[in-house]
């Protein structure tokens, strides 16, 4: 079961903060947010089981013109109703995400970082977990097992990553 979000070239400006964007070069635009957001993902974790579900199925660009320069509008098929227990989740978990500050982080590791970090907005700090656990979430494979490696590789362009965002300018990183 999927549902589609349609959204107009007023509110495509206005979510990709492009308002005063040419037509041509919002196309370009709109491909980088579906970039950005076709892989978001969670994982469902069972009592034997874990499942990752992709949120997003189908991404569709309306044009004006047949050269595909002038966007017209565009459709996100979500699927449901895996979108809709994630977002009734969070919300029922006190956390929420900006689609567009989400949609402007790069990177799997930063992405995932970001929603945790949201998660535990509320209480302040991120709670102190077991490693094996803080990996598990994050989605970092057993086979990486240098900390140096996953610092480096991962966690530091994770961060920097955050820090560009305006609500995570002060986040760092502690050993």
């Amino acid at each position: 079961m999927s549902s589609w979000c349609f959204f107009d070239l007023d509110e495509i400006r206005t979510m990709t903060h492009a308002v005063k964007i040419s037509h041509s070069d919002l196309s370009g635009v709109v491909k980088r947010l579906w970039k950005n957001i076709k892989t978001a993902s969670f994982w469902a974790l069972y009592p034997y089981a874990k499942e990752n579900i992709m949120l997003f199925r189908k991404f569709c660009i309306n044009y004006y013109d047949t050269k595909k320069t002038q966007v017209k509008s565009m459709e996100i098929q979500v699927n449901m109703p895996y979108f809709g227990y994630l977002l009734n989740y969070l919300h029922g978990n006190f956390t929420c995400f900006e689609l567009v500050e989400f949609q402007n982080i790069s990177g799997k590791y930063a992405k995932t970082l970001y929603r945790l970090l949201k998660q535990w907005k509320s209480i302040g700090v991120p709670p102190k977990m077991e490693w094996r656990k803080f990996r598990e979430l994050m989605g970092i494979s057993e086979n990486v097992k240098l900390l140096e490696v996953i610092e480096r590789d991962m966690l530091k362009p994770a961060t920097q990553e955050l820090q560009k965002l305006p609500t995570l300018k002060t986040f760092a990183m502690k050993r």
